[in-house]
């Protein structure tokens, strides 16, 4: 896991970032880093796509339980409303 340094307010942060393999992503002086300034532990090396791939099965996950409560519901209501 390669450590990544910057500096903010004067402040140098050190991280390591567990996302990169040994892709080469990160063989370049500047990386984008996305950081909490509230608390400089919190930060990432910033990767548009790779970093919300991470989150995508929660996101399907909440969309398929969306889809089956409106069938469900949409279902009830319909029979509901024949008798």
């Amino acid at each position: 896991m390669p450590i990544i340094e910057f500096q903010t307010n004067g402040r140098v942060v050190r991280f390591r970032d567990w996302i990169t393999d040994q892709s080469g992503f990160l063989d370049r002086d500047s990386v984008p880093i996305i950081y909490n300034p509230n608390d400089l532990s919190i930060a990432l090396v910033d990767r548009p796509v790779i970093n919300w791939l991470l989150w995508a099965p929660f996101f399907f996950a909440g969309l398929f339980l969306v889809l089956v409560t409106t069938k469900n519901w949409l279902q009830r209501r319909h029979t509901g409303r024949a008798h």
